[in-house]
């Protein structure tokens, strides 16, 4: 704990609750010209611009991230192209909501990811 009130930490578990009087930021990442995108530990929120081709997400395994929550949303700098190239999102030998991969289809479609210890649940989403 600093003089300032700040912790400084890679991991910090709170039992019970945990009150925050101010803002709240989490990770975001921007991908664009990548045909693939593993999610990284400092990944919560992963912007990904599909203008040049599909992009394959892999997620971590869902054993190593019980608690996590990570955000997916399809882009597109064609803001005048509807159709364009999908998401594929898969998880190493885990499942997404019951299935080996998720495909995400249309531009601004979102989806919020959160692993039991066991699989990847969609918790919430948006568009196809």
């Amino acid at each position: 704990l600093t003089n300032e009130g700040t912790i400084n930490t890679l991991s910090l578990q709170v039992e019970n609750s945990l009150v925050c009087t101010g803002g709240i930021y989490k990770g975001i990442k921007n991908v664009s010209g990548e045909s693939s995108y593993e999610i990284q530990p400092q990944d919560h929120t992963v912007l990904i611009d599909t203008y040049e081709g599909t992009v394959k997400v892999s997620m971590p395994p869902a054993t190593n991230n019980k608690g996590r929550v990570i955000v997916i949303k399809k882009t597109n700098t064609d803001k005048y192209n509807i159709k364009s190239n999908p998401i594929v999102i898969e998880s190493a030998g885990d499942l997404i909501d019951q299935k080996e991969t998720i495909v995400m289809k249309m531009n601004h479609s979102v989806r919020e990811l959160h692993s039991d210890g066991n699989s990847w649940w969609i918790v919430g989403a948006s568009g196809t």
